[in-house]
């Protein structure tokens, strides 16, 4: 009886390493697959859709090839950088209503990459275009949001220290310069450890 039990154990270990490979086996042709239809719809996608998909590729293929999964969040934030280009193009044109569509679409393509940088710098160049604009309060939320962002991730004094400036000009456009002061004097240490920034405040 002993004998038996043994045997049938004997091969049921044998037998579970071998399920064991075919189940491994299966997951990865499976995933292959996967990731050869993400290629394929690749090509078809728009700006936004292909963001989605090399962000998933870069997932999937993290355990086949480190490079590969590098390439593809790399080709992402290409297409992010292209935007936020494009929208800082437009805004020195004063093209200002463009310039703000343009950075929703960089800032929406950076949250995908987890660019908190791109992010933290395009939250500072929309909230320049609505004051651009004349849109105050929307200039100041959007500045305050990148402020709370760089906060949160830390070490982005640089990031920080250009929004404080930028609050700074707006509080002195609407004459309120003790908060006007407030923001120039926050600008000026988070710059300590920056390269020199140069604070610009004309009181009228």
């Amino acid at each position: 009886m002993n004998r038996k039990l043994h045997k049938r154990m004997k091969n049921k270990l044998i037998i579970l390493p071998a399920f064991l490979v075919l189940l491994q086996l299966g997951s990865s042709f499976a995933q292959t697959g996967i990731i050869d239809s993400l290629n394929t719809n690749l090509t078809f996608a728009n700006d936004t859709e292909k963001i989605d998909i090399l962000i998933k590729l870069s997932f999937l293929t993290q355990n086949i090839s480190y490079q590969q999964s590098i390439d593809y969040v790399t080709e992402a934030k290409k297409i992010a950088v292209g935007y936020h280009n494009l929208a800082d193009f437009h805004f020195r044109l004063a093209h200002f209503n463009k310039a703000v569509d343009l950075n929703k679409k960089a800032l929406e393509y950076y949250k995908n990459c987890s660019n908190i940088k791109g992010e933290i710098q395009i939250l500072w160049q929309l909230g320049d275009a609505y004051f651009a604009m004349g849109k105050i309060s929307p200039a100041l939320e959007t500045l305050q949001k990148g402020i709370d962002l760089g906060i949160r991730s830390g070490d982005r004094e640089n990031e920080l220290a250009m929004i404080e400036q930028t609050i700074g000009k707006i509080y002195s456009k609407m004459g309120a310069y003790n908060k006007a002061m407030y923001h120039l004097q926050n600008a000026l240490n988070y710059s300590v450890l920056q390269k020199p920034l140069t604070i610009l405040l004309i009181f009228s």
